[in-house]
């Protein structure tokens, strides 16, 4: 079950609706959505909006090609024909050019237009989105703040955004084929209404001129996509401008144009190299294709929401320095609503907080923890037991208030997170064995929760009165837990040595599982790592980043495969002989070569530049292997690592000092902080070899 499903209406008794209905049970299984009734039973496809055929539409199965037909029919043959048809490999085949069950007639489908295929599509998905559109606008409905106020444009953007991409990743090829359908109708049924002069008065018009009287009109001529277009208004971005004291510079149409124009856009870009999402083929049940989408929200929507705040012309600061919390309901204020708008509500409150808590929660943490506390709290009463979505919210917000409170060395809540979580996490994954979650979702959810696990146990479950499992006990859970998840996203062991470069974005997406290897204290784990980052992670990242130009993620790569290279270097460095400092020189020399490469990005250097918990955690991952890099004699100018190396501490430093003054608490990795100063001031004050003279140029 995905998290916000199209339903496939039943037949009306309305004869007006009917047409719609039965165009909505056609193209409910071409765009992998299951169908009860179908009279093909469990049979899905995922079909491409660009190459299906309207006869294929009609007839609601896959047309055989001329060199396929004899064969298909033969086969049909052999296993009888009493029905006139069946299905053979996934194809409708018929006898005698007969048709299949509710065909509809292409007289029928000629009434949509003006692109008769466009608007069929667009007519179905609009039909199977409908009680999706009003679960978004009941959702958007609640989205104020604590005082009862609006939320700011960011915010309420962002809650708006959180459900279509929810929507997308739960039906991928049928959104994606509404928003193709939609950019196609839009432009031609744009109405070009010509006033005649009297100079043409009484001039007899042709069927195909401008202006002509008698044109006829197409009974069904759609032009948006209702789930996206119908729910924008609600979010009444245009107030903004006079809550401000701005003057529109853009009209209403304007500004709803190119917003939601941006965010289908933005969908359109998942499974490519333009977005760092993966797409694939997968079979839920005999017969049955769907398409997955490994993605996170998140990062979707805040690339879109700060797009569309330029393109409405909004002023919105809240994003940077600290927007409001959002009113958490009580689970009372939602009897009202049906399943799904209860739905929508958690997911669009969630996509709000995961706005908020950066950066305005960086330091503040105390609030930002008991509203998603709250939220949780919600999802639990409000949702039933075996829901999708309350599993989900519930685990991702497990996820942030382990990410709000691990921060703090002597948090009195983590060792209560942490279970929290565990169990969260254990639910997504056995409602994805029962056949609720979908493998998009569960495999984000456990690889979230993963990547909060394993910072606990490389930090604060070391502690003697942490009150957390051991470390060892972590490491074995999230052993089983990454297991699981590259079954989840269907990842072969051929794929994680570089044998066989995955599909799709996979390989940018194992970057998680390469960085829990290279945590880990087993030389074959991190050799595994370096590998996998190697051959696989950092080529992908490398390759979105050349698209796209977003250097973050291969920053991340890059800063983890130093992680596994410096710890590898320093256990080569422990055995005796030449051989040992030889392999851990040119270990050395790898993690050099990795950070470097992130630290000579201009991206990268204004992300460590600001004074943020992230701009620490790199400085804590880059600052050793540089350190490291002079230690063995692994680079040529070890004054500039120093000075490299002295700037990432002073970085570290900053942000720790300002988390305890805002917070009265003391960082958790403040001790490694300290052990690197001691570390470079050791350096410092050896001799060491200035950088390579360089050659004199000829004298003449």
């Amino acid at each position: 079950m995905t998290l916000l499903p199209a339903v496939v209406p039943p037949l009306p008794t309305a004869r007006a609706e009917v047409v719609p209905a039965r165009l909505a049970a056609k193209v409910a299984p071409l765009f992998g959505v299951p169908w009860a009734d179908s009279p093909f039973g469990d049979a899905t496809w995922v079909s491409d909006f660009r190459r299906i055929t309207l006869s294929e539409i009609a007839r609601g199965a896959p047309l055989p090609t001329r060199s396929q037909a004899p064969a298909l029919l033969a086969e049909l043959g052999d296993g009888g024909t009493a029905a006139g048809w069946g299905l053979v490999n996934r194809i409708g085949v018929t006898v005698n050019s007969g048709s299949l069950p509710n065909e509809i007639p292409n007289a029928t489908l000629n009434r949509f237009g003006p692109d008769t295929k466009a608007a069929v599509v667009l007519t179905a998905v609009n039909l199977l989105l409908e009680p999706l559109r009003r679960a978004v606008e009941d959702a958007v409905a609640l989205l104020a703040d604590e005082t009862g106020k609006a939320l700011p444009p960011a915010l309420r953007l962002a809650g708006w955004a959180s459900l279509i991409v929810e929507i997308f990743r739960s039906q991928p090829a049928l959104v994606s084929a509404g928003i193709l359908a939609r950019a196609i109708q839009r432009p031609l049924t744009d109405v070009w209404d010509v006033p005649v002069a009297a100079s043409a008065d009484g001039v007899p018009l042709s069927r195909c001129e401008v202006s002509f009287p008698g044109a006829p009109v197409a009974p069904s001529r759609p032009r948006t996509l209702d789930v996206a277009d119908a729910t924008f208004d609600a979010l009444r971005l245009q107030a903004a401008h006079t809550e401000s004291g701005q003057v529109p510079e853009r009209t209403l149409t304007e500004t709803h144009e190119t917003v939601v124009g941006a965010l289908l856009t933005r969908l359109l870009d998942v499974g490519t190299l333009r977005d760092a999402s993966h797409l694939w083929l997968a079979q839920r049940r005999p017969g049955q294709l769907a398409m997955e989408a490994l993605l996170t929200p998140a990062s979707i929507v805040n690339r879109f929401v700060h797009k569309a705040l330029r393109l409405a012309g909004i002023e919105d600061a809240s994003l940077d320095i600290g927007a409001p919390l959002p009113w958490i309901p009580s689970p009372r204020k939602l009897d009202g609503l049906g399943t799904l708008s209860r739905r929508a509500a958690a997911l669009a409150l969630l996509g709000v907080l995961q706005q908020v808590r950066q950066p305005a929660a960086e330091r503040a943490r105390d609030a930002p923890l008991a509203c998603v506390r709250r939220l949780r709290d919600l999802v639990e009463e409000a949702l039933p037991d075996d829901d999708p979505v309350r599993a989900v919210v519930a685990c991702r917000a497990d996820v942030i208030a382990v990410d709000l409170a691990r921060a703090d060395a002597a948090s009195p809540h983590l060792a209560e997170l942490s279970a929290q979580l565990d169990e969260s996490t254990r639910r997504c994954q056995r409602l994805f064995e029962a056949g609720v979650l979908d493998r998009g979702a569960a495999a984000e959810m456990v690889a979230a929760s993963n990547i909060q696990v394993n910072a606990l146990r490389s930090s604060n479950a070391r502690a003697a009165d942490s009150g957390l499992p051991s470390p060892a006990e972590l490491e074995r859970r999230l052993r089983q837990r990454w297991r699981h998840w590259l079954e989840l996203v269907e990842a072969s062991e051929d794929m994680l040595t570089g044998e066989r470069q995955p599909p799709g974005m996979l390989g940018y997406h194992l970057h998680n599982y390469a960085a829990f290897l290279a945590s880990l204290d087993a030389e074959e784990d991190r050799v595994a790592a370096v590998r996998l980052f190697r051959e696989v992670v950092i080529p992908a990242r490398r390759r979105f980043f050349e698209s796209s130009g977003i250097f973050d993620a291969l920053a991340y790569s890059l800063q983890m495969a130093t992680r596994a290279t410096t710890a590898l270097a320093e256990q080569a460095r422990e055995h005796a002989g030449p051989g040992g400092l030889r392999r851990a020189r040119d270990w050395a020399k790898d993690g050099h070569r990795f950070i470097s490469d992130a630290l000579g990005q201009p991206a990268l250097r204004a992300m460590v530049a600001a004074t943020t918990e992230a701009s620490c955690r790199f400085a804590l991952r880059a600052a050793p292997a540089l350190l490291l890099a002079v230690e063995l004699d692994a680079t040529e100018d070890p004054q500039a690592d120093l000075d490299r190396a002295d700037g990432l501490i002073d970085v570290a430093r900053t942000w720790a000092q300002c988390y305890a003054t805002e917070n009265n608490r003391r960082y958790a990795r403040y001790d490694e902080i300290e052990k690197l100063e001691c570390r470079l001031a050791e350096l410092r004050s050896l001799p060491l070899p200035g950088p390579p003279p360089q050659p004199r140029p000829d004298a003449r």
